[in-house]
């Protein structure tokens, strides 16, 4: 089955002069997942996972993080996962690189 899950950020809140902000988005999702595409709609960013709805799949969730920094931050790639894709938002005006983390408990 095929789930989307918003990642927020406040974009819609800001000036565009002033979009030099990262984000970092931790959902648990079952262990036998797939990432199947980043994108914004309707002001807001989403991704859309193919989720396999096995119980024990379901009841063995996983921590994934999603990183969303926008053009210009300085950032350390060490810790940021692997990027994925570029997402724009409203009519380009907030750029946010969406970087996933697969293993964060590695990290720690």
């Amino acid at each position: 089955m095929i789930y989307k899950y918003e990642l927020p950020t406040n974009a819609d809140t800001l000036a565009a002069s002033e979009n030099t902000y990262s984000y970092k988005v931790s959902l648990d999702l079952p262990r036998d997942h797939r990432v199947l595409h980043f994108g914004s709609q309707r002001g807001r960013v989403y991704v859309w996972v193919l989720i396999n709805t096995d119980q024990e799949s379901i009841d063995n969730p996983r921590q994934i993080d999603f990183y969303l920094v926008t053009t210009g931050v300085e950032i350390e790639e060490i810790g940021l996962g692997t990027y994925e894709t570029t997402v724009h938002l409203m009519n380009d005006t907030f750029i946010y690189h969406v970087f996933v983390d697969h293993h964060p408990e590695l990290r720690g």
